[in-house]
């Protein structure tokens, strides 16, 4: 791999995983706004930020490589389809999660529609990268803010307190308990969508 192409892969993981951070925090402060929830400053050190990056980088790499890149790749070159074999790997993407402590039907559906967004972008992208990049981002948000995750409490740089946690947002699960992941998901997609019709050919292939 030459210079010019790890710097493309870099530039992509780069614009893919910044995007979904700024969707996270554009949301996360207009719930602020409307005084629904509170957003201040943790003091952590360095390591605090750099460790989790690192779990969450280990953990969007392996569930991106073995859903997308090989089980969505695999059933899109022999069903043909990409809709069905988006619906069928997000499916199991999905169900894969159950065994977690608090998973219940929103989670569901937040995680399914997680698995169309990393298969849309892995299609529009031509490259691993840009799913990758999202699914890292994702994870690190719930970090960064300080949410749960997947019945994990996280200690990040932001501290969210809610003024009523309910379907909007979540319990002790995480925010993919909450209908605000659904959106949240969404504006990615549309983001992301077009961010990549936007990219240089050079970028993407």
């Amino acid at each position: 791999m030459n210079k010019i192409k790890i710097i493309n892969k870099i530039s992509i993981f780069i614009i893919g995983f910044f995007t979904t951070i700024t969707v996270f925090l554009l949301i996360l402060s207009l719930f602020s706004f409307l005084n629904l929830l509170k957003i201040s400053q943790n003091k952590i050190g360095v390591i605090n930020i750099i460790i989790p990056f690192l779990l969450c980088l280990c953990t969007g790499i392996w569930e991106e490589i073995v859903f997308r890149k090989f089980l969505f790749g695999k059933l899109n070159t022999k069903l043909k389809s990409f809709w069905l074999s988006c619906l069928l790997t997000s499916l199991l993407f999905s169900v894969c999660h159950y065994p977690n402590i608090g998973y219940n039907y929103i989670s569901f559906f937040s995680y399914l529609l997680g698995g169309v967004v990393y298969c849309v972008t892995f299609l529009r992208s031509k490259t691993i990268i840009y799913p990758i990049s999202i699914h890292v981002a994702w994870n690190y948000s719930q970090f960064l803010f300080s949410l749960p995750m997947s019945s994990g409490i996280n200690d990040g740089f932001f501290k969210i307190g809610f003024s009523n946690k309910n379907l909007l947002f979540f319990g002790t699960y995480g925010i993919e308990n909450g209908l605000v992941s659904i959106l949240i998901r969404l504006v990615i997609l549309i983001f992301c969508y077009y961010i990549i019709k936007l990219l240089p050919k050079i970028f993407l292939y």
